[in-house]
């Protein structure tokens, strides 16, 4: 083996130094870069841990957040189930089938239905069952009207009745649920009860019918009073210039008779109208029933059990005794009628109590009665009671059930009442019998007493009336020449106007002559009222003599119950007009 030796060259080392320390720097620098992507990705991987755990911070809160939303939002969902539940609108959701399958309903349609919800969702109870027998066909025919159509919705009156018999009436917006392609799935209904304001708009209705029925039966009675006056002194006349024993004598007294009885019907229309001749005074309600019981007990059936339960002492009211006397009797026989042939119980209750707003809802009569304490006369039947039809119409002149009924009766009744300020309160129903109350206002509170100059002060015999001028002012020939007639009989010049310029006319060229009025409350142009205060403006004590068919106070009222001012009610007499102005003549 050959041994050869190698010598490096002297510049070798420095080289490899070199290489090495280049090899030793870039590595140095490798490792720097390493490190420093090391920190850095150290860093980023600090930042990312950091957004994770403020993502996750985040998350948190805004979950929390949520969660609470969602808390509040179900506590307000239930709030307002509740309130709706309670509420007084009744949700309904039918199937557009027959007879309206109910899907859902509210819980609070207990309230109002009777039936629980359950019952209607189960198909116990349908809804179609539940809609008045006198409603159903119609509310069918709406709503297959209403479908026909484009309409998203409709709205519905109709009546139902309640699982215990009573019947309601509802407001009911109905929304139309619709598929894909049009055809209708279901009805959304939101029912609400307006029986109450149903209650409200029928009486009012009454009322403004009842007040109508007044005004023309008062308009009625005054012309017919009118065309009595002429009957009845006419007729007066003609009795007086008859011999004695002249066959015609009755036939003349016959139309007498017969002329007083149609003045007891105007008086009864004058009644209804609330503007009946009224001599009020202070009337105790238990005395005067009790005064009554006699006549009470003849006059009802022999059937009928009849007791009274008066109140001792009634605050005294004030009022027409004679009228108020017509009231109870009216109330008690047709109590006894509704028990017909049956045996039965009418009870008779006087009593004072306490009426508030909310009272007056429930009665019919004079429209301005205030809270406060009132007098009650109040009759009660176990009769046959009356159906909502009949007591609508019960107080409408002669409306009545009665095979031979006739006349005005509870119109009457309503009529005395509203003249006494007062009103009155129905409770009935078919086979349950009546409760019949009377309202009347104590004496405070009650129409003043008028000062009574309806009656002359008793003479023997008819008065001599001084030789003067009589003025009469009324718009109807037969009063006219009536009055005429009989005051130039008596020896007395008459003036005769239509109307009340007529008679301011007149008054201005025979002033000094005139020594009374006889002047007529409702006339043409000039009202009796406005012809009054003129006459006064002119002549300050020239006497006058009112007359009307229709309440002395009234009429007093109207012109203020002025001094020299005297009543005589129509229709009258030839001697009824004869006291009245020699009463005023004498006065004056």
């Amino acid at each position: 083996m050959f041994n050869i030796a190698v010598s490096s060259p002297e510049w070798t080392w420095p080289v490899v130094a070199g290489v090495l320390a280049l090899i030793a720097v870039v590595f140095w620098r490798r490792v720097l870069t390493l490190r420093d992507r090391l920190h850095a990705a150290e860093a980023e991987c600090r930042e990312t841990e950091a957004r994770v755990t403020a993502g996750e911070k985040e998350v948190e809160r805004v979950s929390a957040a949520l969660n609470q939303q969602v808390a509040a939002l179900g506590r307000a969902l239930q709030n307002e189930r509740r309130l709706f539940d309670a509420g007084p609108v009744t949700m309904f959701r039918w199937q557009a089938r027959e007879g309206w399958p109910v899907e859902y309903v509210s819980p609070n349609v207990v309230q109002l239905f009777g039936w629980a919800d359950q019952d209607f969702m189960t198909g116990r109870v349908r809804y179609a069952s539940v809609v008045h027998a006198e409603d159903i066909e119609r509310v069918a025919r709406e709503v297959g009207a209403h479908s026909q159509g484009a309409a998203s919705f409709f709205e519905q009156d109709y009546r139902i009745v309640r699982k215990d018999g009573a019947t309601r009436w509802l407001y009911d917006i109905t929304l139309i649920e619709r598929d894909a392609n049009g055809a209708i799935t279901h009805y959304v209904g939101y029912v609400l009860d307006r029986t109450e304001r149903v209650h409200v708009e029928q009486r009012l209705q009454r009322s403004q019918r009842l007040e109508s029925l007044g005004v023309l039966a008062g308009g009625i009675a005054h012309d017919f009073n009118n065309l009595l006056v002429g009957i009845l002194g006419n007729a007066a006349l003609a009795r007086e210039r008859l011999p004695a024993g002249d066959p015609s004598v009755e036939l003349v007294e016959a139309v007498e008779h017969a002329a007083r009885r149609a003045g007891d019907l105007t008086n009864q229309m004058l009644a209804y109208a609330g503007k009946a001749n009224i001599a009020v005074h202070p009337i105790d309600l238990s005395a005067l029933i009790g005064e009554m019981a006699d006549l009470v007990h003849a006059s009802i059936s022999k059937k009928a059990t009849l007791e009274f339960h008066t109140s001792t002492p009634v605050p005294p009211i004030v009022g027409d005794s004679a009228q108020l006397g017509q009231v109870a009797m009216n109330l008690i026989t047709n109590a006894s009628d509704a028990l017909g042939e049956r045996s039965g119980r009418i009870v008779v209750a006087t009593g004072v109590v306490e009426l508030v707003e909310a009272d007056f809802a429930r009665v019919v009569g004079a429209p301005s009665l205030v809270p406060g304490s009132y007098a009650y006369l109040e009759v009660t039947d176990d009769g046959c009671g009356m159906d909502a039809m009949t007591q609508a119409r019960m107080f409408e002149p002669f409306f009545t059930t009665k095979f031979a009924g006739r006349g005005l009766g509870l119109a009457a009744v309503l009529g005395i009442v509203r003249g006494h300020h007062g009103a009155i309160e129905v409770e009935s129903s078919p086979g349950r019998g009546s409760r019949v109350r009377v309202y009347l206002p104590l004496g405070a509170a009650a129409r003043p007493a008028a000062r009574d100059a309806s009656a002359p002060p008793p003479t023997p015999g008819e008065p001599v009336l001084r030789a003067t001028t009589i003025l009469i002012v009324d718009d109807e020939p037969a009063v006219q020449a009536l009055a005429a007639r009989v005051v130039r009989g008596r020896g007395l010049e008459a003036l005769v106007a239509g109307d009340g310029e007529q008679a301011l006319a007149l008054l201005a060229e025979h002033g000094g002559d005139i020594g009374c009025v006889l002047l007529d409350l409702t006339m043409p142009k000039l009202s009796g009222a406005e012809t009054f205060k003129a006459l006064r403006a002119r002549s300050p004590k020239l006497p006058v003599v009112i007359t009307s068919g229709y309440s002395e106070s009234d009429a007093l009222e109207s012109v203020d119950g002025a001094p020299a001012t005297y009543f005589l009610h129509k229709p009258f007499t030839p001697a009824e007009l004869v006291e009245r102005l020699a009463l005023a003549l004498s006065a004056n």
